[in-house]
């Protein structure tokens, strides 16, 4: 009973020094450390909390933060806090995305225009305006992926594929809107927008009538799911997504089960260049330091730079052919180089800028 009753204590002060006043690390136990709660008073937290995206609130990354604030490390490096906009981004300079720090208003009335989810950057206003006019890609529940006009359905809009509509990426055989004759992917019907399986809204066919088929038995099922978990799916096959009910797998060792979208997968040959690239970071992100988990490889034509112990930067290289994804290629009093890599294209925003993007995106500017 003794030494129940002395472990018991030993926990009740652990907690009451993980949540106590204090005024510089060293007055916490390990693994945390004093933050701040209003900018007056601090108590020892762990490393990894998250606040509640108010002022002094503890962050990750600017997602954590309130509008109006973003997440900015602390003088130290040991964590960071959701602060005013001190200043805002300028023209065509990065305003947002993963593990990003930094102001994410823009200046000059500029606009925060999403590109992927790691990189947001500060362009014209009309841009974000074109981007509705233009077409963009949108993954429909149980189908292929459509290129339809915004405002899309879950990005403050309603709109979604329509029948007819040709397929433009994650189109297989498999599908029910694949059309033998011409080897293409036709929207059966216009897809609705509404609340999808996984609790999120997106772009979805009609579940009464898009289903077809006689009702699934209920004899065997263990035996059904065991056969069902050795199907593995053929080359460039659909291997998995919401709901599916065979195995996730490749029959081919040289292919791989690659995630498209939450509703589709699909077999496709091991390329470790394009696995390591879709994780690499963007050019002016963090790549590495002490107490940074997120990804440390650098996208094409750009390397990690140690600037401190707390942060590494990825930057572009100087022995490239071409200027670096989403670096400046073009523009009046421009003297830089103008080619890119050979996965982007230097776009034309104004007489003023061109910059190269990856070419899966400059339909979205055009």
């Amino acid at each position: 009973m003794k030494a129940v009753f002395f472990s018991l204590a030993l926990a009740t002060v652990s907690a009451k020094q993980s949540y106590s006043s204090c005024t510089k690390n060293a007055d916490c136990d390990d693994g945390f450390y004093c933050y701040p709660t209003d900018g007056a008073t601090s108590t020892c937290q762990s490393k990894d909390v998250k606040g509640d995206g108010k002022k002094f609130a503890v962050c990750h990354e600017n997602g954590d933060c309130q509008l109006g604030l973003f997440c900015t490390p602390s003088n130290d490096y040991t964590f960071s806090w959701c602060q005013p906009n001190v200043r805002c981004s300028y023209r065509w300079t990065q305003c947002g995305g993963t593990d990003f720090y930094g102001p994410s208003c823009c200046s000059n009335n500029m606009v925060c225009k999403k590109w992927t989810s790691s990189y947001w950057q500060c362009v014209p206003g009309y841009l974000a305006r074109e981007a509705e006019k233009s077409c963009i890609n949108v993954s429909v529940e149980g189908d292929a992926t459509y290129c339809t006009k915004g405002p899309i359905c879950g990005d403050e809009g309603k709109n979604c594929p329509k029948k007819g509509d040709v397929a433009v990426a994650d189109c297989t055989k498999t599908l029910k809107s694949y059309i033998d004759a011409n080897s293409k992917c036709v929207a059966p019907a216009d897809a609705l927008c509404q609340k999808l399986q996984n609790g999120s809204w997106g772009c979805g066919l009609d579940r009464v009538n898009s289903t077809t088929g006689s009702p699934a038995t209920t004899s065997s099922p263990a035996t059904s799911a065991a056969a069902n978990d050795k199907q593995c799916s053929t080359n460039w096959s659909q291997c998995n997504g919401q709901n599916w009910p065979f195995g996730v797998c490749c029959q081919d060792p040289k292919f791989q089960c690659n995630k498209k979208n939450d509703y589709l997968s699909l077999c496709e040959p091991k390329d470790k260049k394009r696995v390591a690239e879709d994780a690499a970071v963007g050019p002016w992100q963090q790549c590495g330091g002490n107490g940074y988990v997120g990804d440390t490889t650098c996208t094409t034509g750009n390397k990690c730079v140690e600037i401190d112990e707390y942060y590494h930067q990825c930057q572009p290289e100087t022995n490239e052919s071409g200027q670096p994804t989403w670096s400046q290629c073009g523009g009046k009093d421009y003297t830089g180089e103008r080619s890119c890599l050979d996965e982007d294209v230097c776009t034309k925003f104004d007489d003023n800028y061109s910059q190269c993007i990856p070419r899966v995106h400059r339909r979205r500017v055009e």
